[in-house]
C-alpha cells in the first residue's frame, strides 16, 4: 500500500529514495505540527525498512506478516517511548534501556527501530544518554525522533539525525479528507481546517458542535457595538468555559489521571481566538476573504476588522499564551479568562 500519511510529498520522496539506495541514515528527525502525522510516518518508516516486499518508491507493502505486526504493535524490532503526560519528561532510565535494546541484532526483521514521540521531552540527562547512542550507532538500527520543531530539542541531538519535515496539509486538501472522512463540507469544514492548522489528526479530533458553537460565542462577543457588551458576552462565555474546565480537572483527579491540564476546551479555545485575530487582521489588511483560513467571514468579523488596530493580533498573540500560562498552573479560570479579556478587548 502507498504511505499511510496523507500529503507530504518530499518527505516521502526523500525516504523512498534513501530506502532505494541503501542510504538510510541511522538517526531521523521527523518535524511536523501537533496532530499533524508525525507519528504516522513514523510508523511508515519503521514498516518500509522492516517490510518483506516494498514498493518501487520504496514505500511498505502493507500486507507482508512484517507490516501487519507493525501495524498491530507486536514487532519484536520495533519499540516506542514517549513521555507520559503534558509537560512529563522521558527519563533517563528509558533511555538507557533503549540503549541496550539496541546493542542486539534484529530478531526477525531487518533493521531495529526506536521511535520516541515529543523527544522536546528529552531533559539533559535523557538527551545525554541518547547523544551516545547517536554518536556510535550499532549496525542494523534506526532511531526515529518526533518533534514539533527541530529547535524544540537539543541541538547535539538535531545535528546527528537527518530531519524530515511533515509540512500541514493544503486547506483544499483537508477540506477534500474531511468530506470523505467525516462528510463535512463548506463552514464546517472551513471551520475545522483553520482551527486544526492544516493538521489532519487534529481536524479528526474536534467536536465541529463545539467548535461551531465556541466560533459563534466569538462572533457574538466582537459583534457587540461597545466594550461593555463586549465585555459582559465575554463573561457568560468565560463563566461556561471556567466550569468545564473545573469538572474535568475533578474528573482527570477522581480517575488518578497525571496530565490534569491536558483538557481539549482548552486548546479548542486557543485555536478559535488565534485563528479569530488571524483572520480579522488579513481582511483588515486585504479585504479579501479568499485569503482566510477559517469560515467565510460573518458580519461581526467585517465590522471588527474594519477598525481593528495594527497591534490587536500581537496583542491577543500575547493574552492567549499568558492565559494558557495561568491556567496551567491551576489558578481560578474565571479569574484568568477575566484578564485574558480585559486585555483583548
Amino acid at each position: 500500500m502507498p504511505w499511510s500519511l496523507i500529503g507530504a510529498g518530499q518527505a516521502k520522496r526523500s525516504l523512498g529514495g534513501m530506502i532505494k539506495r541503501g542510504r538510510l541514515p541511522h538517526a531521523v528527525l521527523v518535524t511536523g505540527p501537533k496532530g499533524g502525522g508525525k507519528k504516522t510516518f513514523a510508523l511508515d518508516l519503521a514498516r518500509a525498512v522492516n517490510c518483506q516486499n516494498p514498493d518501487e518508491d520504496g514505500s511498505p507493502c502493507g500486507v507482508c506478516l512484517s507490516c501487519r505486526k507493525i501495524e498491530h504493535g507486536n514487532h519484536p524490532d520495533v519499540s516506542v517511548l514517549s513521555p507520559r503526560g503534558r509537560g512529563a519528561h522521558i527519563p533517563v532510565e528509558l533511555v538507557r534501556e533503549l540503549r541496550e535494546s539496541l546493542n542486539f541484532v534484529p530478531y526477525e526483521g531487518n533493521c531495529k527501530v526506536s521511535l520516541i514521540l515529543s523527544a522536546e521531552a528529552l531533559n539533559t540527562d535523557s538527551g545525554g544518554a541518547l547523544l551516545k547512542t547517536l554518536e556510535e550507532p550499532a549496525p542494523r538500527t534506526l532511531i526515529i525522533l518526533t518533534a514539533v520543531a527541530p529547535t524544540m530539542i537539543l541541538g547535539t541531538l538535531r545535528s546527528r539525525c537527518v530531519n524530515l519535515k511533515i509540512p500541514p496539509l493544503s486547506r483544499l486538501d483537508l477540506s477534500r479528507v474531511l468530506k470523505e472522512k467525516r462528510g463535512l463540507r463548506g463552514p464546517a469544514a472551513a471551520l475545522l481546517s483553520g482551527l486544526s492548522r492544516g493538521a489532519l489528526g487534529r481536524a479528526m479530533e474536534i467536536d465541529v458542535h463545539r467548535a461551531a458553537a465556541l466560533w459563534g460565542s466569538l462572533e457574538k462577543i466582537f459583534g457587540e457595538s461597545t466594550r461593555a457588551g463586549r465585555l459582559r458576552a465575554a463573561g457568560d462565555l468565560s463563566r461556561e468555559l471556567a466550569e468545564e474546565i473545573s469538572q474535568t480537572i475533578k474528573e482527570k483527579t477522581v480517575a488518578g489521571e497525571e496530565d490534569l491540564f491536558d483538557i481539549e476546551i482548552v486548546d479548542l479555545f486557543e485555536a478559535a481566538v488565534r485563528l479569530w485575530f488571524r483572520d480579522a487582521g488579513v481582511l483588515n489588511a486585504t479585504a479579501a476573504p479568499a485569503l482566510l483560513e477559517g469560515p467565510p467571514p460573518g458580519e461581526s468579523m467585517i465590522r471588527f476588522a474594519r477598525t481593528m488596530s495594527p497591534a490587536a493580533a500581537a496583542a491577543a498573540e500575547e493574552a492567549v499564551t499568558r492565559l494558557l500560562d495561568v491556567l496551567s498552573r491551576f489558578i481560578r479560570a474565571d479569574l484568568a479568562f477575566q484578564d485574558f479579556w480585559l486585555s483583548v478587548l
